[in-house]
């Protein structure tokens, strides 16, 4: 059973969130390098170091262990080390072997100083400015990372957006910073070292319920793993979902333990400082005065002067000074949107305006504007625009649409009846309608191809296999 947020209702924001994808792939870099350096056997090193020098040590419990590895002994395991002790005979060489122990946890002292968690982690009992910011990058393994990042893309991009980045970058290092101190306050001796991103994702997420109290967040429920595709959508109020998370880390700081496991207090001081960044920004109005106008003259499309000059010689009847100064401004801007459009309604011939859509569904196509490609295709479909219409009979047919496919290539077919795509346009209209399960129409179109005049021998016998296969 799975239950993870996804997304919320309205997930639009004004411009890329720049500063959350650079955070989001450090974050990924950083795991991966760790796990480069697991790979080589790091974290197996200090393992088999530990596993040696604990079995001298219970080999020989009436040597004292040396301070410096004291931390990573658990107290348990030295209780009974120490009760198992014995005074040793008079024969053995205590001094000795006292040495060779302290050799061992020098050796494993130093193993364990070079995992990337304990050179870059935030020790509360050590301290170091520089080790709060570096732990915020550091994860404990691919569970860690993916769920810090999740919490963080469903509320960063949008905390981003409405608070601009030099200010949210701000809020995310120094909630780290806040949250770390709160619990390092709260463990001032643990010797543990602090990892992950959650105290600055915390603060992120206290910002986004001031800011977007009555948003909506999306969930996704999976009963079983097995079924995955068996699964339910559902969305909570921000103002439900948040406080109730804020409420079970503030609650589960009494399980916490300065020997280690989740970091809840620093959770709860981030959440809090982050609630609290932005109620002062709500309450100046930083937001308004500064962000705003700023993201306005960014996003704010101005149309270019030639381009509206075109747009009102048509609109005047004058289709010719249109046309000129339309083909001007694309001859600087071969890939202006609005000018291929406006080209396209003004062209002066077929093979014109064949060219022109041709360009613009290419245009759309690039820029994954879904939507624009698929109303011009609808909007051109019938014309006799052969170019465009094999364009568009691709797309429809990578897009996975066949019944679109199939209208367009026969489109195409009734436009194109000679030249070299002639009989491609009859094969593949001939396998669409097979694949649809239209037999007569499928063995219609490859007939028509294989009595076409430049059938090639080559073409000849692949539409043979392929009417073959209907038979």
């Amino acid at each position: 059973m799975i239950l993870l947020p996804i997304g919320r209702d309205d997930a639009v924001i004004r411009r890329h969130a720049w500063v959350s994808y650079a955070i989001i792939a450090l974050n990924i870099v950083v795991w991966l390098a760790m796990s480069v350096f697991d790979s080589t056997g790091g974290n197996a090193a200090v393992e088999a170091q530990w596993v040696r020098t604990m079995r001298f040590y219970i080999a020989h419990p009436y040597l004292h262990l040396p301070p410096s590895i004291e931390s990573l002994v658990p107290a348990p395991l030295q209780a009974r080390i120490a009760a198992s002790a014995t005074p040793p005979a008079a024969s053995v060489d205590v001094p000795g072997e006292q040495s060779t122990f302290d050799g061992m946890a020098g050796e494993l002292l130093r193993a364990y100083r070079a995992l990337p968690r304990i050179r870059f982690g935030y020790i509360p009992a050590k301290g170091g400015a520089v080790h709060i910011f570096t732990s915020m990058f550091i994860h404990l393994g691919f569970l860690h990372l993916f769920g810090n990042l999740l919490f963080f893309f469903i509320s960063g991009p949008f905390v981003e957006d409405v608070f601009g980045r030099p200010l949210f970058t701000f809020l995310y290092f120094s909630g780290g910073v806040a949250a770390t101190l709160f619990f390092a306050a709260n463990h001032p001796a643990s010797t543990v070292p602090l990892v992950g991103a959650s105290g600055a994702i915390a603060a992120v997420m206290g910002a986004y319920l001031v800011r977007f109290f009555t948003s909506k967040v999306e969930f996704i429920f999976i009963p079983f793993l097995l079924r995955w595709r068996w699964n339910f959508r559902f969305h909570v109020p921000a103002f439900v979902v948040l406080p109730l998370w804020f409420a079970q880390q503030f609650f589960q700081t009494a399980t916490e333990t300065s020997g280690g496991g989740t970091a809840f207090s620093a959770h709860v001081g981030g959440f809090l400082y982050g609630v609290g960044i932005a109620l002062v920004v709500k309450l100046i109005g930083f937001e308004e005065k500064f962000v705003s106008p700023v993201v306005e003259q960014e996003t704010t499309w101005n149309a270019d002067e030639r381009l509206v000059k075109a747009v009102a010689a048509k609109d005047a009847g004058n289709i010719d000074g249109a046309r000129t100064a339309v083909h001007a401004l694309l001859t600087e801007q071969p890939r202006n949107i609005d000018a291929l459009r406006l080209a396209v309604d003004t062209a002066a011939d077929d093979k014109e305006r064949d060219g022109y859509a041709t360009r613009l569904l290419t245009r759309d196509i690039e820029e994954k504007y879904d939507d624009l490609a698929i109303d011009l295709i609808h909007e051109l479909q019938t014309e006799r625009l052969p170019r465009f219409l094999a364009r568009a009979a691709q797309y429809a047919e990578r897009r996975g649409d066949r019944e679109r496919a199939i209208v367009l290539y026969a489109s195409l077919c009734g436009v194109e009846t000679t030249g070299p795509n002639a009989i491609g346009a009859l094969v593949k209209l001939g396998t669409l309608r097979k694949a649809s399960g239209d037999m007569a129409g499928a063995r219609d179109a490859l007939t028509k191809a294989r009595h076409h005049p430049e059938c090639s021998p080559e073409w000849a016998e692949n539409v043979d296999a392929k009417l073959h296969q209907l038979i």
